[in-house]
C-alpha cells in the first residue's frame, strides 16, 4: 500500500507542477473542445483566476513531491481537482482524452485523501467544542 501511495503522490504532484507551469511556458493554453469549456477557460483567463489556479497547482504539486504538508496540500488542491474533473467528465463529454485525464486526476486525488484520512479524522467531529490548541 505504501508504494502505491508513494507512486500516486509523486505522479499527482508532478502532474500538477507540469500543468501549472504550462501557464507560463506554453505557447497557448488548452481551451477545450466544446463551447462551454472554452467559455469557462476564457472567463478564468480574463478574470486572472486561472493565475491563482496555476499557483495552487504548482505550490501543492511541489508540496506533494517534497512530501511536506501533504495532507494540507491535498485539501488545498481538491477544489482545483473538482473543477478539472467536472470540466473533463461533464463539459467535455464524450471525448475520450479529457475523460481519462479528468477521471484519473479525481481518482488519484481521492485515493490520496483516503490514504491520509487519519490526519483529517480530528476534523470530522459532529459537535466540536472550541478550546485551547492541542500541543504535542
Amino acid at each position: 500500500m505504501q508504494y502505491a501511495v508513494l507512486a500516486c503522490r509523486l505522479i499527482f504532484g508532478a502532474w500538477f507542477v507540469f500543468n501549472g507551469l504550462l501557464y507560463w511556458f506554453a505557447d497557448h493554453m488548452p481551451m477545450g473542445h466544446h463551447p462551454v469549456p472554452i467559455q469557462l477557460m476564457e472567463a478564468l483567463l480574463v478574470s486572472d483566476l486561472l493565475l491563482i489556479v496555476k499557483i495552487i497547482e504548482v505550490a501543492t504539486g511541489l508540496m506533494l513531491l517534497a512530501n511536506v504538508f501533504t495532507p494540507l496540500a491535498l485539501v488545498v488542491a481538491f477544489p482545483v481537482t473538482l473543477v478539472i474533473a467536472y470540466n473533463d467528465l461533464v463539459l467535455e463529454w464524450p471525448l475520450t482524452r479529457p475523460l481519462i485525464g479528468g477521471g484519473l486526476t479525481l481518482l488519484i486525488h481521492v485515493f490520496l485523501l483516503f490514504a491520509y484520512l487519519r490526519f483529517y479524522a480530528p476534523m470530522l467531529v459532529f459537535r466540536a467544542q472550541p478550546g485551547p490548541p492541542i500541543v504535542k
